[in-house]
């Protein structure tokens, strides 16, 4: 038997971010103030900045390199 080997995703990157955001945000809404805390705001900021990034370079409005 073959084996296929490739790095499919079966979602995109927006549903992955959208799913990662989501996540985070509910552990950060659910851990008190302290360094676990902490850390879960940070990766809440980055999954908004992550998903910010994947719309503009997803805009209508963004053109191509010349």
């Amino acid at each position: 038997m073959r084996v296929q080997r490739g790095s499919t995703q079966p979602k995109s990157l927006k549903d992955r971010l959208a799913e990662f955001a989501a996540g985070v945000h509910k552990a950060a809404d659910e851990l008190s103030q302290n360094a676990r805390g902490d850390e879960a705001l940070r990766k809440r900021r980055l999954s908004d900045i992550a998903a910010h990034i994947d719309r503009w370079a997803n805009s209508s409005g963004l053109q191509t390199p010349k």
